[in-house]
C-alpha cells in the first residue's frame, strides 16, 4: 500500500511536499525537539555552524540538529575506518573530493583526521552557498547533473560518494564513474555508498527477484540526482559492471554507519589502464544489468 501510495504522490506531483510534511512530523518528536534546542543554544561541538533545518532535511531527511550532526561524525569515522582496515593512512593523502557534499555533513569532520586538501562538490547552488560561506575548511564547486567537473585529471587521491548513487540511474551512474576515473591518480581510491539487500523491504516482489538476479533496480529515474530517484545495487552488479576500471577492494554490508547503513565499497584505481580507456557501456543505451520502475 504504501508503494502504491508514493506512486501516486509521484504521478501528481506531490512527492516532495508529503516527503517535507512526513520529515517535518517525525522531527516534533521530544527527542529530537530537545537535541536540536541544545545544539541552537550550546552550538556544535566541533565549533562551526550548523545548516538551517531546511537544508538538513534536504540533505539528510531530518530536523534534528543532533541526528546530523552525529551521523556526519560517524561517516567521517567510517572513512579513516575502511581505509585503515586496507592499511592505507587517511593522512598521507593530499587531496579529498567530497562529491555530493551537501551543506557540508561529513566534510566538516575531516580536518580532525587528515591534513589533505578538501574540496565539495553538489549540484545545489543553494546548498554550495552555505558551505562557502560557513565552512572555511574546503573548497567548494556546483556541478552538474553529468560530468565533467571543473578539476585536472589525477588530481585526488581519495573520493568518496555517499548516498550518491543511490539517486542515479544507470547511464548517470557510469558517466560518473569515467569521471572518478579521471580524476583520481594512479592507485586513487573511491569510496561508494550503496542500497543493498538491507532495504530490500521497500521492492516489490518482481522488484526483489530482478534485484536477487544480479540487476541494479531504479525506481522513479526521471528524478535522478534527487531523494525521489532511488537505486538498489546488487553486489555482483557493482562488481560486474559498475565497479569496471577499479580493483574492489572492500566491501561492507552496511557499512555507512551514518547513512542509513548503506552497503560501502572501497575501489582502487586499477593502475594497469590508461587513464584514456573507458570502460562505460554505450551512454545512449540501457545497461543488460538493469531494471527501472516508476
Amino acid at each position: 500500500m504504501l508503494r502504491h501510495i508514493a506512486s501516486l504522490l509521484y504521478k501528481t506531483g506531490l512527492i516532495r511536499p508529503a516527503y517535507l510534511a512526513l520529515t517535518l512530523l517525525r522531527g516534533l518528536h521530544p527527542r529530537s525537539l530537545v537535541r536540536s534546542l541544545r545544539f541552537i543554544l550550546k552550538g556544535s561541538p566541533d565549533g562551526l555552524p550548523i545548516p538551517p533545518f531546511w537544508l538538513r532535511v534536504q540533505v539528510a531527511g531530518t530536523i534534528d540538529a543532533g541526528e546530523f550532526y552525529h551521523s556526519g561524525v560517524a561517516d567521517a569515522q567510517t572513512i579513516s575506518g575502511i581505509l585503515r582496515h586496507r592499511d592505507v593512512d587517511i593522512q598521507s593523502l593530499a587531496a579529498i573530493l567530497d562529491f555530493g557534499c551537501g551543506c557540508g555533513r561529513v566534510i566538516r569532520h575531516l580536518p580532525s583526521k587528515t591534513q589533505a586538501e578538501l574540496f565539495g562538490t553538489d549540484q545545489s547552488a543553494k546548498l554550495i552557498t552555505w558551505c562557502r560561506s560557513n565552512l572555511p575548511l574546503a573548497t567548494f564547486g556546483i556541478n552538474r547533473l553529468e560530468p565533467p567537473l571543473d578539476y585536472p585529471d589525477g588530481k585526488f587521491d581519495l573520493i568518496y560518494a555517499l548516498s550518491v548513487f543511490t539517486h542515479l540511474p544507470a547511464q548517470l551512474q557510469t558517466k560518473w564513474m569515467d569521471e572518478f576515473r579521471r580524476l583520481l591518480r594512479g592507485g586513487g581510491y573511491l569510496l561508494l555508498s550503496t542500497h543493498g539487500e538491507h532495504q530490500l523491504g521497500v521492492l516489490s516482489d518482481q522488484e526483489k527477484a530482478m534485484f536477487r538476479n544480479g540487476q541494479l533496480v531504479v525506481k522513479r529515474p526521471g528524478s535522478a540526482g534527487s531523494n525521489y530517484c532511488v537505486s538498489y545495487h546488487p553486489e555482483t552488479y557493482v562488481r560486474d559492471h559498475l565497479a569496471r576500471g577499479f580493483d574492489v577492494i572492500d566491501f561492507v554490508p552496511q557499512g555507512a554507519t551514518g547513512t542509513a547503513c548503506q552497503d560501502l565499497y572501497l575501489l582502487e584505481l586499477d593502475r594497469r589502464l590508461p587513464r584514456s580507456d573507458t570502460v562505460a557501456a554505450e551512454s545512449t543505451s540501457i545497461d543488460p544489468g538493469t531494471i527501472t520502475t516508476p
